[in-house]
């Protein structure tokens, strides 16, 4: 027969067999009976959280409720992977995986086992997929005074919306939730440190993190001292700049004018920046300073000097200076011009000596009787002061004086004559005539 005995506990039993109705006949056997104690999950845990992110490490603990056992475990994770281990009694035991999406979401299976006699337990845990951040774009070196545009985005594919944040050079988080295909545009003027990554919307996964550093390129400030610059037409335009940088790097400089006047020179960033204009004109000459680096060129503002070119009069030649017979009248005339008609002050001369000014309009003949010999010239003077001059030589010859004839008288048919004359010459050679 078979008997049914409640086993609690391991120990030896005895079962004996008698004859009914005597019972006095009767036989016995025994039985080793060892009862196994089976483990029981009482708990199963995740951390750091039931939702980790795909890139940080996920730790899975279990805890047994019966003391004084060895047993074996095995976590079987969503994609097939065996971690197995043995623990003791009561004791939490723990395996990390890392990272936590090399075993992807869904049902970890725990199962414990005494020599056969097992226990199970599941505990579901979502891994989140990670953004990845790809490689800042854009001009990191810019102008001073201007702003840069970056962009980013994005690489892995296998999200859907998820969250931009940027922290900017003067520590300002901007952020903004985008769609994972979407490229991000950033606009600054700051300049230093600028960092950007993703995180998810649900468990706040975070990428990895991005940065460039931003420079700004400094052009120094030209300076012009002069207001405006006037000179005579016909006279060299010298222009001249500098800046307050102290620094020794070398700087392109460029002047512009009226008249399609340019000048582009290298000098040192302080300056001085020249530049000559042997044909000027009125107008605005300006200055502007350019810096280059790493094909980044950079502009200064202009800073201009208004240049006012004044006509010069114009003496058309001295007529009538030459050699002239003492006492003989000599007139000298000279016809003077100036662009804007403006009337103009004169000046003769002899031999540097002043002997005549006055005024005279433009298009007007000027006349000087010269009675002295010697070098004449006229000066003619602009209100401004611009002026020109023109020069001319009078000399005068002395005439022979004829003292006397000898030589004449009465002769004979036939007879031959001469006649002699004699008398104080004048310089030079002297031509006579019978």
């Amino acid at each position: 027969s078979v008997l049914d005995v409640p086993v609690v506990i391991g120990m030896i039993y005895t079962c004996t067999a008698t004859a009914i109705p005597t019972g006095n006949c009767s036989d016995f056997r025994q039985a080793v009976v060892n009862v196994i104690e089976t483990p029981e999950i009482t708990q199963i845990t995740a951390f750091p959280d039931t939702v980790v992110c795909a890139l940080d490490p996920l730790i899975i603990c279990g805890q047994n409720s019966v003391p004084d056992i060895d047993f074996d475990y095995t976590w079987t994770t969503p994609n097939g992977t065996i971690i197995s281990g043995t623990a003791s009694g009561d004791e939490v035991f723990c395996d990390t995986l890392s990272p936590a999406g090399a075993y992807g979401s869904g049902t970890y299976t725990l199962v414990v086992s005494n020599q056969g006699c097992t226990d199970m337990a599941t505990i579901d845990v979502e891994v989140i997929q990670v953004p990845q951040c790809g490689p800042i774009m854009g001009d990191t070196l810019f102008c001073e005074g201007d702003s840069t545009t970056l962009w980013f985005w994005n690489t892995n594919d296998l999200l859907d919306t998820l969250i931009a944040i940027c922290i900017l050079p003067d520590s300002t988080v901007v952020m903004d939730t985008i769609f994972t295909n979407d490229t991000i545009y950033v606009t600054t003027e700051l300049t230093g440190n600028f960092c950007c990554y993703f995180t998810t919307i649900e468990g706040g996964c975070a990428s990895n993190m991005q940065c460039v550093i931003l420079e700004a390129l400094v052009v120094p400030v030209p300076i012009v001292t002069l207001d405006t610059l006037e000179l005579c037409d016909g006279e060299t335009l010298q222009l001249t700049g500098s800046t307050a940088a102290i620094v020794t790097d070398t700087i392109t400089y460029t002047w512009t004018g009226p008249g399609g006047f340019i000048f582009t020179g290298t000098a040192p960033a302080s300056g001085p920046f020249p530049a000559t204009d042997t044909n000027p004109q009125s107008g605005a000459y300006c200055l502007q300073l350019s810096v280059t680096e790493d094909s980044v060129t950079c502009y200064s503002d202009s800073v201009c000097v208004e240049v006012i070119v004044h006509p010069t009069p114009v003496i058309d030649g001295i007529d009538g200076g030459g050699e002239f017979c003492e006492n003989q009248d000599v007139t000298l005339t000279a016809t003077v011009t100036i662009a804007d008609g403006s009337d103009m002050s004169y000046e003769w001369t002899l031999n540097g000596m002043t002997i005549d000014t006055g005024t005279v309009a433009s298009g007007e003949t000027l006349t000087l009787a010269a009675s002295a010999a010697g070098e004449y010239c006229l000066i003619v003077t602009s209100d401004f002061g611009c002026a020109d001059t023109a020069c001319t030589n009078v000399s005068f010859l002395t005439a022979p004086d004829l003292l006397e004839v000898t030589g004449g008288g009465e002769y004979c048919e036939g007879e031959s004559v001469e006649l002699s004359g004699m008398g104080t010459p004048g310089p030079g050679t002297v031509t006579y005539t019978w």
